[in-house]
């Protein structure tokens, strides 16, 4: 029979499972005061905390588990994922391989080092430690789904394929597997393929806003302009923060010559990134065709302030050129 403690646990996890992270951590708050070093414990509380963005008491709680269980799987792994969320991914490398060494081997934790990689654009680390997450757990979904990526990235699309196809035996509904997989086709301009595949992805996860966005590219593609803004408008409603989509239906707001309509996405579009180049190329693409050459300068301004584009010079030649000084659109234009 189990004791009182452990019907409590049990009941915690329950409770865990259903997103009832409030209970979680009050619950284990006050257990943990009468057993401090309870693995499960703590290991509840820090995935708790974090699950309700209390970052600063989670790691506290997790730093105080390892020190205590240095070997712990499930806390190695939760402390990993939980760096990767903040984007510390270089720490999230460190706690990972410093359990590796201390002999823990588990396939999760490769994973997590692997997904470190793979944000700091060190594909190859990558792909190395998502391999070995494989070897150790041939069923890891989430470490053949991320070797997948990884290759679809190098252009490896052979390989790239064969890790989809294995992602796909394991779970044939999973989204944004689904979702990778038709990147692959579009990026090799197999439309069709692709737009199975979107479609399959939200059929299986109708809040998956990626995939609505890529039917959005995908039939912008096919010059389907009216079906492109359907896409990208769920994709928005889905996330209403969802810059790309902005950008995108911006594009096919240009293409459609309703350039006050574009001029307005891309605008939202930099409220929430102002770091994208191509958005500013864009924008005073509108603003020129809508002749309004203070605001285009200006933008293309800010463009080039974030390097060097080639595109942006020569469109502030043209509106130098339509303003009449052909000495400044000259020197834009390159010409002595």
């Amino acid at each position: 029979m189990p004791t009182v403690n452990e019907k409590k646990i049990n009941e915690l996890i329950k409770e865990f499972n259903k997103k009832n992270f409030l209970l979680v951590e009050d619950e284990t708050d006050k257990l943990l005061k009468n057993d401090k070093k309870s693995l499960i414990l703590l290991t509840l509380n820090a995935s708790a905390c974090s699950n309700l963005n209390k970052y600063q008491k989670a790691e506290k709680v997790f730093v105080i588990g390892l020190n205590n269980y240095p070997k712990s799987e499930d806390l190695n792994n939760n402390y990993v994922n939980f760096l990767i969320n903040r984007n510390n991914f270089k720490k999230a490398i460190e706690i990972g391989e410093k359990a590796l060494n201390a002999g823990v081997t588990n396939s999760n934790i490769l994973n997590g080092i692997g997904l470190a990689y793979s944000n700091l654009n060190k594909i190859d680390n990558a792909i190395g430690c998502f391999k070995k997450s494989l070897i150790l757990d041939s069923s890891n979904i989430n470490a053949s789904y991320n070797l997948a990526n990884c290759f679809r990235n190098k252009k490896k699309y052979v390989e790239a394929e064969k890790y989809y196809n294995d992602t796909l035996d394991i779970n044939p509904n999973f989204a944004q597997a689904l979702n990778g997989y038709g990147l692959l086709f579009y990026e090799q301009n197999k439309i069709n393929d692709a737009e199975k595949l979107f479609l399959k992805a939200v059929e299986s996860d109708p809040i998956l806003k990626e995939a609505y966005n890529n039917l959005g590219n995908l039939m912008l593609t096919k010059k389907d302009y009216l079906s492109a803004i359907k896409f990208f408008n769920q994709a928005l409603a889905i996330d209403e923060n969802f810059y790309l989509a902005y950008y995108n239906r911006g594009n096919v707001f240009r293409k459609l010559h309703e350039f006050q309509a574009a001029i307005n996405d891309y605008n939202k579009t930099l409220e929430f990134n102002e770091s994208l180049q191509e958005v500013y190329l864009n924008l005073g693409i509108c603003f020129l065709e809508l002749h309004d050459h203070k605001n285009a300068l200006a933008v293309y301004n800010k463009g080039l302030s974030l390097g060097e584009n080639a595109e942006i010079i020569s469109n502030i030649g043209i509106v130098y050129k339509n303003l009449g000084d052909s000495k400044l659109a000259r020197k834009f234009f390159g010409i002595n």
